[in-house]
């Protein structure tokens, strides 16, 4: 066994010294590659709501990675972007829901609710995948431009502005036949499922060019600003842009306020809203891999029809097991070791880290112990969870050192055990709602530790101006008040 951690280490090692070495050679190269496979938030405007998996909400920060299982929702007025980077990006209008889906590189966005825009002026590598998907298709975008709406649970539009992209349908459920249909710029398909929830269920697909007034607000005002973007739609469709141009900030007023009197009369459904049910389409799983031989056009985008894998709805089949998850050690001391690295082999791996180090989430980013995962660190190791970063345990996290939330913020819905305590310190907040076993819990002056529901074993010590607010759930050990801290206990103690 110790031999062969020992060889798991020195593979680290060297896989990372290999890696500084060619950053070291082609450091743009490798920044653009580290960059390329991870969604993030990168800008909001108005109420947007971000919550993980387990559906605990999340605070946003500037640049927020996005991780699978990761849902966004807007209200009234609000919109968020979503992003590659600068030249991939993806616009949720309002009273919008959408869910991240992840696997390595293969990056999913799943429209439940609205409407979305997306703008790929970038192609992505060969190993990189994008899709934009919905109850009745999925479209892999790898350059082109254009909007999607979910009218209901039965129905999407998918709009093109550039491009061409093959939407393929499994047309007849019982006797699997394949269908393909072509979309050009300036067309619009309509996918709606005939007989839904019987033996006759069909995936209707009609296509025909669109108008500028279907082009909504929130896709204008996009178009509006892009010069680039005008140009290609141009080129490769027969809309008048200057037309869509000169009215966008007219038209996203207009949409806002026929969404907000409907919202009145009749509730969010009303509004251009899905239901929020996914209703499964096709009985293997909803990936491009499940339908082999998809078609590409001239921008090497390809599409597809696509339904849930079961979540809400409709009948799914079994669910796929998941693959079973390995173990692998990484000495930290290695400078190269990075603290998003050991988090991205965590999305399939469970990590223990070995070694002498205060490890530190990076600035303004979101990291998870995911379900089912397991991270361990050794005891000469701090974990660090500084001001504008977030710590979401839904997995174990087993410490034999110190958990620090430096400012930072930690919501724990799985298991940590802590040997040397954990902290909250610098406005720190720590909400549990899982289980915590540690030898100490200690709150200092501003910042705040709650207990929603779950389980602590452990001594508690709360400073003079910490907040320590336990709402439910149960707690074994001994508090420790200094001065004029505030305790609000509501537990069984």
């Amino acid at each position: 066994m110790n031999r062969t951690n020992k060889n798991h280490r020195v593979t680290i090692t060297a896989l990372v010294l290999i890696i500084c070495l060619l950053q070291s050679v082609f450091p743009v190269y490798a920044a653009e590659t580290a960059a390329a496979d991870k969604l993030r938030l990168q800008q909001t405007e108005g109420t947007v709501g971000v919550t993980n998996q387990n559906g605990k909400e999340l605070p946003i920060v500037q640049e927020m990675r996005l991780f699978d299982g990761n849902q966004i929702k807007t209200e009234e007025k609000s919109y968020a972007w979503i992003g590659l980077d600068d030249d991939r990006v993806v616009k949720m209008d309002e009273l919008s829901k959408a869910e991240i889906s992840k696997k390595g590189k293969k990056q999913e966005v799943l429209l439940t609710e609205g409407e979305l825009f997306f703008n790929v002026e970038k192609p992505l590598d060969k190993e990189e995948s994008l899709t934009i998907r919905t109850a009745t298709t999925f479209t892999g975008i790898r350059g082109t431009a254009g909007f999607c709406k979910v009218i209901d649970a039965y129905t999407t539009e998918i709009y093109l502005l550039d491009g061409h992209v093959e939407i393929r349908t499994e047309s007849n459920l019982k006797t699997g036949e394949v269908r393909r249909e072509e979309l050009w710029a300036g067309e619009k398909a309509v996918c709606s499922i005939l007989n839904p929830n019987t033996e006759q269920q069909v995936l209707s697909v009609a296509v025909r060019p669109f108008t500028e007034d279907e082009v909504d607000g929130f896709v204008a005002v996009e178009i509006a600003g892009n010069a680039k973007l005008q140009e290609k739609i141009t080129s490769e469709s027969r809309l008048d842009v200057p037309r869509i141009v000169a009215g966008a900030k007219d038209k996203l007023l207009e949409d806002q306020k026929q969404k907000e009197a409907q919202l009145i009369q009749n509730g969010p459904a009303a509004a251009g809203h899905g239901t929020g049910e996914v209703i499964p389409v096709f009985k293997d799983e909803t990936t491009a891999e499940k339908h082999p031989g998809g078609g590409k056009g001239d921008s090497g985008s390809s599409g597809g029809s696509a339904g849930s894998s079961g979540n809400t709805g409709g009948s799914g089949g079994t669910e796929p097991e998941a693959p079973e998850r390995t173990d692998v050690t990484v000495d930290v001391s290695d400078p190269g070791v990075k603290t998003s690295d050991i988090f991205e082999l965590l999305e399939k791996q469970d990590v223990t880290l070995t070694g002498f180090k205060t490890l530190i989430i990076e600035e303004n980013e979101s990291m998870e112990v995911p379900a089912g995962g397991k991270l361990t660190l050794g005891s000469e190791i701090i974990f660090e969870i500084p001001k504008n970063t977030t710590l979401e345990v839904s997995g174990q996290l087993e410490s034999e050192g110190r958990i620090e939330g430096s400012g930072g913020t930690i919501n724990n819905t799985g298991k940590i055990s802590c040997a040397s305590g954990i902290a909250c310190t610098a406005g720190g907040k720590f909400v549990n709602e899982g289980e915590i076993k540690t030898d100490l819990i200690e709150v200092y002056s501003g910042s705040t530790f709650e207990m929603q529901k779950g389980k602590i074993e452990g001594r508690i010590t709360c400073y003079s101006g910490g907040i320590l607010n336990l709402k439910g759930g149960h707690h074994s050990g001994r508090f420790q008040r200094r001065r004029d801290n505030i305790i609000r206990n509501r537990c069984n103690v």
